[in-house]
């Protein structure tokens, strides 16, 4: 049993462990002897108990605790392999979003260098619809030149085809110049023959004239000359001969005076004809607007002006 005032004691049989055999020592002034047993001053149990009990304690404290700890350190292991595990799955997910990212980036990239292909083809497309816009302007100002060239060619050859029946007409008329021409040429050469007549028979009378002077022993008169223009003969006064060979000579004088007139005039008339015909064909070639192949000169635009 414990005693008044003791804060702490209890049954000697409490614990077994607890009990020790009664003290062979020398009491002391801090102990005292009670029933064979050391008991301190105060009556309570010796020192060495509690400190028995509480290693006791501690040691179950302590042996509970590393138990806890032991399965919390088990748990706090699993969880750290748990988020091992995580965090691998984790970088293997980042490396396989890293891996992503980088296709996706030269993805990106690639389709920047497409992007910027694509903008320099529409600057391109459209550099070109801009001078394919002013090449349709040019087009148009050409073909309104064209149109307004056709419209003057159309008039150029309408005045073509009016200068093609004047030149029909100029040809007709050569062609009646011509035909006169060799009518005058023809007439000429008749006149010619003619004329050579008259002059053998003038060479004729000349000898008969001749001999008639020889005869009469008188001069003989002057052979007359044709020319173009008419030439008055000189007159002459043969010597006294037969009066019949005189007339007869007067006669055939008088008629091949007035023959030589009429041709000389015939003559001049012609060769007056043929040169106003020349000077004709000649104004006439002036506006010739045929080349020697018969197309239109080269100089027909600045010909036509001046064409009659």
């Amino acid at each position: 049993m414990t005693k008044q005032g003791n804060t702490f004691s209890f049954n000697r049989n409490f614990l077994h462990f607890a009990r020790r055999e009664r003290s062979v020592g020398i009491p002391t002034q801090y102990t005292r002897v009670n029933n064979g047993r050391e008991m301190n001053k105060r009556g309570g149990r010796p020192i060495t108990f509690y400190l028995t009990i509480f290693l006791m304690l501690t040691s179950a404290f302590l042996y509970y605790s590393n138990s806890s700890l032991k399965l919390e350190l088990e748990f706090k292991t699993d969880e750290i392999n748990d988020l091992n595990d995580a965090k691998l799955q984790k970088m293997a997910a980042i490396d396989a979003i890293q891996i992503e990212l980088e296709r996706t980036e030269e993805e990106r990239n690639n389709l920047i260098d497409d992007l910027e292909a694509a903008n320099e083809s529409i600057e391109t497309k459209n550099k070109q619809v801009e001078q394919l816009k002013i090449d349709l302007g040019q087009l148009e100002s050409d073909n309104n030149v064209l149109e307004s060239e056709q419209e003057r060619l159309k008039d150029d050859k309408l005045v073509a085809e009016n200068q093609l029946v004047d030149l029909n007409q100029l040809r007709q008329r050569v062609n009646e110049l011509e035909n006169l021409v060799e009518e005058d040429k023809d007439e000429l050469q008749k006149k010619n023959e003619d004329i050579s007549k008259l002059q053998k028979d003038l060479e004729d009378a000349e000898k008969l004239a001749a001999e008639s002077a020889d005869k009469s022993s008188a001069p003989a008169p002057k052979i007359i000359s044709l020319e173009a223009k008419p030439v008055q003969p000189e007159s002459f006064e043969p010597a006294p001969v037969e009066q019949e060979s005189v007339e007869n000579d007067e006669a055939v004088e008088e008629e091949e005076m007035q023959s030589t007139e009429n041709e000389v005039s015939t003559q001049s008339a012609s060769s007056t004809r043929k040169t106003v015909t020349e000077d004709k064909l000649e104004d006439d070639s002036d506006f010739s607007l045929l080349d020697e192949n018969g197309e239109l000169r080269d100089d027909f635009d600045e010909q036509k002006d001046d064409f009659p």
